[in-house]
């Protein structure tokens, strides 16, 4: 075909190769170009060339477009010239003699009974028409498809084609022979490893086995297997016959623990003794301080009322002391089961030091050890009680001594004030930041060794020998020191002495006391509870009299309960003409604490003093916190009464 600069047809030549003579040019093939007039070449397109497909359905031609330029190849374009061949099955059946394959088209817009085909256009919708598509489905041949676009670059023709796949199933049948080649030789392979482990190895095995059982029976140190050759089979019975070795030596240990656990039994057996005694002495403790509160109160009201009567006073001074005696001693009851009044007041560790030194006098002197105090000056108050501060220094001396053999024995008491900044890691606690009093006890006795020493404030623990040390005095000491928000540590080597280093807190502010201790003593006026309301609670009768005494006399008003439940229905009927309160705290039905927050309930701001012969630590803390509240023990006189409820009221 010749085409003109304007696009126009000017010459065009059709042959019918199959006929073999030249036809008028198919009107379809003039109209593809016509509608597609930007194929065509202008003027200035000396370079360029088109070569692709073109769709005259249902055919397809294969066509190659140049400009035609003068014989040298110049411009300008003078027109278009088209050559083109027709995509026949002519021309199929020739591509495929060339390849030796089945070569086949499709038309891109056509359906086709082609299942390969059909996934090959899926996949290209999915892909863009990008790169060919091969279906192996088939067993024995391969499909591969490949698309062709036409000379505006739009995909109209598909390209098929069949390759037999007889190597890949040569490959295959090669593949299945050879497995079964490969099983064949397996199974008799391992039908001759295990003919050869049961000669080598399981009949060993078995023999070994027998003598295990055999020596099982015997005594453990008497176990021994036979070591009968250098391979694994006599590297396991060696093994084993080691096995029997620690089984045996486990044995003795396991003797040796269950002998321990029978001395253990025995020492918690005296404990759970002394703890029974102890609960006994608390019991015992709560009502005899109720019968000495009633004799204490009403000799001291004798007291003042003969106090013109000598001899009578005198007598009736001889029974308030007895029973101030008797009240001592069911303090330290009371101390004895630890359930008593825990009476931390400020101190000054210095004073408590030498109070022990002039303690332990004659024993440093017998003993010629030597005592030295060495502190740093302004040392900072603590708060503890003095009575168990001073049972902590003395375990602690006490074991000094018996760890001092030489007669140059030394212990030193250092005493210095230490701020610890951040929290520290001492044997198995933790100190926290703070204000602290740092007590270093040291002496130059034997030390203790590395593998006791972290068991030494385990109760019944003792390096002592039999019959001389209940292994309770260091673990009695970690407790004090713990109840007193302290730390206690210690540091030792084999004949290199030992230190116990002990950390206390720096007293803050001066707490309100709760005790009669805090109560000043001096004379009452009569008129300063004079027209006062009481509400006397106490479960014993005798100590609800006495208190009506003491407070009448005192021209107060008394109203009395005899239990918690009582209290609360009589205050909430006088709520408007009670002043203050007297509770007893350990009460049947409801105690007194319970009755107090009752109470608060009505009147927030109510003075109350808490009494009590028998108040666990943790109750007294309790009542500190209690706004407007004192505690006082019992039994208490006249004087300690008429105190504690004036300074409330």
């Amino acid at each position: 075909l010749y085409y003109k600069t304007d696009h126009s047809l000017s010459h065009g030549v059709f042959l019918d190769k199959q006929q073999d003579k030249l036809m008028e040019v198919p009107q379809a093939i003039k109209e593809y170009f016509t509608n597609n007039s930007q194929l065509l070449f202008n003027e200035n397109d000396i370079e360029k060339e088109h070569s692709g497909y073109i769709e005259n359905h249902p055919d397809f031609w294969l066509v190659t477009m140049r400009p035609i330029l003068t014989s040298d190849g110049d411009g300008p374009v003078n027109g278009t010239l088209v050559f083109g061949q027709m995509f026949d099955e002519t021309k199929m059946s020739k591509i495929s003699a060339l390849v030796g394959l089945e070569v086949d088209k499709y038309d891109i817009d056509e359906n086709y009974d082609n299942p390969a085909l059909t996934k090959a256009l899926h996949y290209w919708s999915s892909n863009s028409f990008q790169s060919e598509y091969i279906d192996k489905t088939e067993a024995k041949t391969a499909r591969s498809f490949q698309f062709a676009r036409d000379i505006l670059g739009n995909p109209t023709l598909i390209l098929e084609t069949i390759t037999p796949r007889s190597i890949y199933n040569i490959g295959q049948k090669t593949t299945h022979e050879m497995l079964w080649v490969a099983t064949i030789s397996m199974i008799i392979c391992l039908w001759v490893i295990i003919i050869v482990l049961e000669i080598l190895i399981m009949s060993p095995i078995k023999q070994l086995s027998l003598e295990v059982e055999s020596s099982a029976q015997l005594q453990s140190t008497k176990r021994k297997v036979t070591e009968s050759s250098k391979d694994e089979i006599g590297k396991l019975a060696r093994r084993i016959n080691a096995l029997f070795k620690q089984i045996a030596s486990s044995e003795t240990q396991i003797q040796q623990t269950l002998n321990d656990l029978s001395n253990t039994q025995f020492q918690l057996v005296q404990s759970q003794k002394l703890e029974s005694i102890g609960k006994l002495a608390s019991g015992i403790s709560h009502d005899f301080n109720n019968l000495l509160g009633s004799i204490m109160g009403y000799a001291s009201l004798l007291i003042h009322k003969f106090k013109e009567d000598s001899k009578t006073v005198k007598k009736l001074e001889i029974i308030l002391s007895s029973a101030q005696k008797g009240a001592k001693l069911t303090k330290e009851l009371l101390g004895f089961s630890r359930q008593g009044k825990f009476e931390k007041k400020k101190i000054n560790i210095i004073e408590t030091l030498y109070e022990i030194e002039k303690i332990l006098a004659p024993q440093l002197k017998l003993k010629g050890i030597t005592f030295n105090i060495d502190c740093d000056a302004n040392i900072h108050l603590i708060e503890a009680d003095p009575t168990q501060l001073i049972q902590v220094i003395m375990n602690l001396c006490i074991n000094a001594f018996d760890a001092i053999s030489s007669t140059d024995g030394t212990i030193k008491v250092s005493v210095k004030n230490e701020e610890i900044k951040s929290p520290q890691k001492i044997f198995n606690e933790i100190i926290k930041a703070g204000s602290y009093v740092k007590i270093n006890l040291s002496d130059n006795g034997q030390g203790i060794s590395e593998n006791v020493i972290h068991r030494i404030f385990d109760p019944f623990f003792t390096t002592k020998e039999v019959g001389k040390g209940t292994g309770l005095g260091l673990s009695m000491a970690f407790g004090i020191i713990k109840n007193h928000g302290g730390y206690i540590d210690v540091k030792s080597q084999p004949q290199q002495g030992t230190h116990f280093i002990i950390w206390l807190p720096k007293a803050t502010n001066i707490d309100k006391e709760t005790s009669v201790n805090s109560i000043d003593m001096k004379e009452t006026s009569q008129s300063c509870l004079k027209g006062k309301t009481i509400l006397v609670v106490d479960d014993d009768e005798n100590m609800r009299s006495l208190s009506t005494d003491i407070l009448t006399q005192y021209d107060a008003h008394v109203i009395l309960a005899k239990d918690g439940v009582e209290a609360v229905k009589l205050f909430t009927q006088n709520l408007a003409s009670i002043d203050t309160i007297l509770l007893d705290i350990i009460m049947p039905k409801k105690d007194g604490l319970s009755t107090y927050e009752e109470m608060r309930k009505a009147n927030p701001h109510i003075p109350i003093v808490f009494a009590s012969g028998y108040a666990q630590d943790t109750i007294i803390q309790k009542i500190k916190n209690i706004e407007n509240s004192i505690f006082i023990q019992k039994p208490y006189d006249d004087q300690t009464l008429i105190q504690a409820v004036s300074s409330v009221t």
